[in-house]
């Protein structure tokens, strides 16, 4: 019971602490969220239609989102759930690890539990939808329950069944499991020493994870045809630059986890008992740490890579608190004025930290919320193809058919990898742009749905964007979402697409009023469902330029709401109601392209809806 208290405070404080991050999610949580729901809906554990891609590496994270979806959670909420209870389940793992006898010995107990509360890592992860919260569980409860086979001359078969389990679990919940499994399994080796017992304890514990390893790799080349996910494929490269990364992805947290690294290193030089355990901690920590220095780091908020040292930091701090209560050098008092020291320390660089300020501040996974949502009323039922660098938010809400330009869930991308792949951050250096546009997308939405972000930022948009066939198939358009709130962004969409394009037929040709929204401020909005309008302001224009036509006799109409001056090129400039009709020729010797141009009377807004062009018999 003396656990109880420490443990009620620790989460009361996480939850305090991972409300401020509110509403942030990740992107690449709702890939994954993306796969759940297809696969709720019998698409199987598939991304978007076609040949199957493994664009996850977090498979038991998925089946539970997906579990609490099929029992009518929504999924970001399952997600969320998920995360707040692996986070507390990992406090719990912490405190009870301490072992706290009476109220006024859980020094060690209220450090562990706060100082998990505090850490950024795991309060931004809580609620940041993606799987670090199961694995941190997973893990923390493995490493608690290795405490005993330390202390154990000849430790029991069903001493490693449920410890076995949990790491087990740990390598279905992330790809990179088995290497926490590694760097757990070598921290016992060197707690317990090399011997026949630790050998066999090694070997016990090890089974069930090589077991459900090999059981997800049968799997994988029997659902996917590949031996690793395609989204390794996409991120992992062990080169110079990747290895300089990583160092400077570890160095970047010295100071503001700084209060971890000092506990744990004075556990290290000081704490005597439980020796083995301090051990066991420190050489996992350092394995761990050299795996994320050699693969570059990681790109997401709060330091995400570092949640399982974090955990472990806290396992070292805590047994310090511990030991200082418990030698009789130190009077009482001095284990809480230790542990009030280091939580302090903690929690004023935590606050300053600028990784987990960027969770405070990140935002763009709700634009791409706004943006899906338009673009699922207003094309869903054309199911147009979507390619996108946004392969979360994007897909997930517009629920269109897409194309990931980054290639984590296209294996041609992934697979064609550029002779400078791994010289840039982890799955933001792969592209083909030569690919995507042999996939004629009808719709391209380059970097982030928000403001003044929508242009091209990785290689696949830098290649399109220098190909000049790019800017001839493809406009850029403004379209303007209302839910949840009001929001402007820039998609590129494809002149001849047959599902939202302009179409020609043998004597007509209807360009969709969108096609005309070519500026923040003249922008397409959804008038009804699979209804678009563009929306032109009191005395401002709304254009299309190059519009290729036929030689000859046309008449142009104009669907609006009121009444626009048309200005064609070379041509008169009258004033059209949306009833009326206008004829004009183009003769031998002018182009036979034409640019249309509205402009809306001073002080009333048109809605344009389409162009009408027929072709007059001679």
């Amino acid at each position: 019971m003396a656990a109880l208290p420490p443990l009620l405070i620790s989460l009361l404080v996480l939850g305090v602490h991972a409300r401020t991050y509110l509403p942030f999610l990740s992107d690449d949580a709702l890939i994954s969220l993306q796969y759940a729901r297809r696969l709720l809906h019998g698409h199987g554990l598939t991304w978007t239609d076609g040949p199957r891609v493994e664009g996850y590496t977090n498979l038991l994270w998925i089946l539970c989102c997906g579990s609490l979806g099929a029992l009518g959670f929504n999924l970001i909420t399952a997600a969320r759930t998920l995360g707040v209870l692996g986070m507390g389940a990992t406090v719990a793992a912490v405190v009870i690890a301490a072992r706290p006898g009476r109220l006024r010995d859980s020094a060690g107990a209220l450090a562990g539990g706060l100082a998990l509360a505090i850490a950024g890592p795991v309060a931004v992860w809580a609620i940041g939808g993606l799987e670090q919260p199961l694995l941190a569980a997973l893990m923390a409860w493995a490493t608690v329950l290795c405490y005993p086979l330390l202390e154990a001359k000849q430790p029991k078969l069903r001493q490693t069944l449920l410890p076995g389990l949990l790491l087990g679990l740990a390598c279905l919940t992330r790809a990179d499991g088995p290497v926490l499994c590694v760097a757990l399994g070598i921290g016992l080796l060197a707690a317990m020493g090399i011997n026949r017992s630790s050998l066999v304890t090694l070997l016990r514990l090890a089974a069930l994870p090589l077991l459900l390893t090999v059981g997800q790799l049968v799997f994988r080349l029997a659902y996917y045809g590949q031996w690793v996910p395609n989204s390794a494929l996409a991120k992992v490269a062990f080169t110079r630059e990747r290895l300089a990364m990583g160092v400077g992805y570890l160095l970047d947290s010295t100071l503001y986890l700084s209060a971890l690294w000092l506990a744990a290193a004075a556990a290290i030089l000081f704490v005597r008992t439980p020796r083995r355990q301090v051990r066991l901690l420190f050489v996992a920590l350092l394995i761990w740490s050299a795996y994320v220095a050699l693969v570059g780091g990681d790109t997401f908020p709060a330091r995400r890579q570092l949640l399982p040292t974090v955990i472990w930091a806290v396992l070292l701090f805590s047994l310090l608190v511990r030991w200082i209560a418990a030698e009789r050098r130190f009077f009482r008092g001095a284990s809480w004025v230790a542990a009030a020291g280091l939580l302090t320390l903690l929690a004023t660089f935590q606050w300053q930290d600028p990784q987990n300020r960027r969770a405070v501040e990140e935002r763009w996974e709700w634009d791409g919320h706004v943006a899906g949502n338009l673009l699922r009323e207003a094309f869903g039922p054309a199911q147009p193809l979507l390619a996108c660098d946004a392969a979360g938010c994007l897909p997930y809400f517009s629920e269109l058919p897409a194309l990931d330009m980054l290639g984590l869930n296209d294996r041609h991308i992934a697979q064609s990898r550029p002779p400078t792949f791994g010289k840039g951050p982890p799955g933001h250096d792969l592209g083909n742009g030569e690919y995507v546009l042999s996939r004629a997308p009808d719709l391209v939405a380059f970097g982030v749905p928000s403001p003044g972000w929508a242009r091209p930022m990785y290689p696949t948009g830098l290649q399109m964007r220098d190909d000049p066939r790019f800017t001839r198939l493809y406009r850029p358009l403004f379209f303007r979402g209302h839910d949840p709130y009001p929001l402007t962004t820039q998609i590129w969409a494809r002149l001849d697409s047959d599902k939202i394009g302009i179409e020609r037929q043998a004597t007509r040709v209807i360009v969709p009023g969108y096609f005309l929204a070519t500026s923040a401020q003249v922008a397409a909005q959804l008038a009804a469902p699979g209804c678009l309008e563009t929306v032109i302001p009191p005395g401002r224009s709304a254009s299309f330029s190059r519009l290729r036509l036929a030689r000859g006799d046309w008449r142009l109409s104009v669907e609006t709401d009121g009444t626009v001056q048309i200005t064609l090129s070379r041509f008169p400039e009258p004033t059209l109601r949306a009833s009326d009709t206008l004829r004009f020729s183009c003769p031998d010797q002018l182009s036979a392209t034409v640019d249309i141009k509205l402009t809306a009377p001073p002080r009333a807004p048109v809605r344009l809806r389409r162009l009408l062009l027929a072709r007059v018999a001679d």
